[in-house]
């Protein structure tokens, strides 16, 4: 005998409902056992809403007032009691064939919760101050990106997104580079061929003139000989730069190898690149946690750049007075921010990579990512890629120094803040001094 009651309390049905649906209908073990197992399925919105229209099914007497055992028993009540239970004999096949219309619909509702959720909602008053490299000073945009470290919500301007080396991107090779051959370089070798050619054909006549002159022409051999060996040393030194003129072009990636075995007990070597990592959203503190490198880095350019402002400089009027502290550590974070942000809205962005800034890129072809959307910033990529090598024998990969990245930032940091910019030599040998940018002191 199964307990309804029981049943529906432990599938959180409110009472009200419970002591209605009960009263209402017979207590049939196998339609009771079908309507409770296909309810445990869903949502406890999705089972008031069947209960509701179970309800809904019943005659308005059978509501109003509770049937004696009399009554359930007549032909009378027959009827709308077979109708009511028909129906809720379906719930199982439908939960089961047709469910996705209700998941989809439950999803979009909790997506909508979602959105309306503020992603610093009950933190402290002090965690919008601890998370100084951030650019904006309020929370603003809903909150619909997840860190995928610890799961919290997080609205555009919270969220990091930084090439994550947890997540590699890997693709099959197929392009093998073709030969090119650099102007520059073959015009050097044609020079030194046709130079060996010249030293050699001089030679040449030196000693068949000699030759001919015979004792009186010793000199002229032995002015000849010299000359018709460095002819041949320049010729094949000239055919050797000729060879390396023509190289192997194309873009290379880091690559690797994977043996495959075949049906024919034959090997299959198929050859793979590492082109770079899938983009990963971050909270501040997980940014800090779990990715310390790209961290120590901002810190590092922040610490840079205030220490170095303390010699910046502002005009005012005629003269030129030391920035404030304050301007500084705004200059030093607005800086550390900008490095942050390249992760996310840059063209280019330098991940630390063996005590390097390895440069990488966004992949081109998908106009919603490598497309600028507002001033000079992109969309979030999904992928960075290095910066392939050009050469299949390249000795180095595009890296740049931390201390490179300072200096490329540097007058434009200055400009932005208005502070003196040093420009190129003028005409006399003087520096010009020039000043630009808002005053945001």
């Amino acid at each position: 005998m199964i307990n309804v009651n029981a049943e529906l309390r432990a599938l959180k049905i409110p009472a009200d409902k419970i002591n209605a649906i009960t009263k209402a209908y017979t207590k049939a073990d196998e339609t009771w056992r079908s309507l409770i197992d296909g309810m445990k399925k869903i949502s406890i919105p999705d089972r008031i809403k069947i209960i509701d229209k179970i309800l809904s099914k019943s005659v308005p007497s059978l509501q109003a007032k509770a049937p004696s055992k009399a009554t359930i028993a007549t032909p009378a009540s027959a009827a709308p009691l077979k109708s009511a239970m028909s129906y809720a004999s379906t719930i199982k096949s439908t939960l089961k064939d047709h469910s996705f219309p209700l998941i989809q619909e439950y999803a979009e509702e909790l997506l909508e919760r979602e959105k309306i959720i503020n992603c610093l909602d009950g933190e402290l008053d002090y965690k919008e101050i601890s998370e100084e490299y951030d650019i904006r000073k309020e929370c603003r945009g809903d909150a619909i990106y997840v860190c995928h470290h610890c799961g919290r919500n997080l609205c555009s301007q919270h969220s990091y997104w930084i090439p994550d080396i947890e997540f590699p991107y890997v693709v099959k090779r197929t392009s093998e580079g073709k030969i090119e051959k650099d102007p520059k370089k073959i015009k050097k070798a044609n020079n030194v061929i046709g130079g060996g050619v010249f030293l050699m054909m001089i030679g040449i006549i030196l000693i068949g003139l000699g030759a001919a002159l015979g004792y009186r022409g010793q000199g002229l051999l032995g002015g000849g000989i010299p000359l018709l060996i460095l002819g041949i040393l320049l010729i094949i030194f000239g055919s050797r730069l000729l060879k390396k003129a023509q190289m192997i072009t194309g873009k290379y990636y880091p690559t690797f190898y994977k043996v495959v075995g075949t049906k024919w007990d034959r090997d299959l070597r198929i050859q793979y690149e590492h082109q770079g990592y899938y983009t990963a959203v971050q909270c501040w503190d997980c940014l800090k946690t779990h990715h310390k490198e790209i961290f120590d880095v901002a810190s590092q350019i922040l610490d840079k750049f205030y220490f170095e402002s303390e010699s910046w400089k502002r005009q005012m009027g005629d003269i030129a007075v030391k920035i404030s502290t304050d301007l500084r550590v705004r200059i030093s974070t607005y800086a550390a921010n900008i490095y942050l942000n390249e992760f996310k809205f840059g063209k280019e962005c330098y991940l630390p990579l063996e005590n390097r800034l390895r440069k990488m890129e966004r992949p081109t072809g998908d106009s919603r990512y490598d497309k600028v959307v507002s001033g000079k910033y992109f969309n979030p990529t999904p992928v960075w890629k290095f910066i392939p090598v050009r050469k299949l024998k390249a000795k180095t990969v595009p890296t740049i120094k931390l201390v490179d990245w300072v200096r490329n930032q540097r007058n434009e940091i200055k400009r932005i803040f208005g502070i003196k910019v040093e420009t190129a030599v003028g005409a006399k040998g003087r520096r010009r001094i020039t000043t630009s940018g808002e005053n945001n002191e």
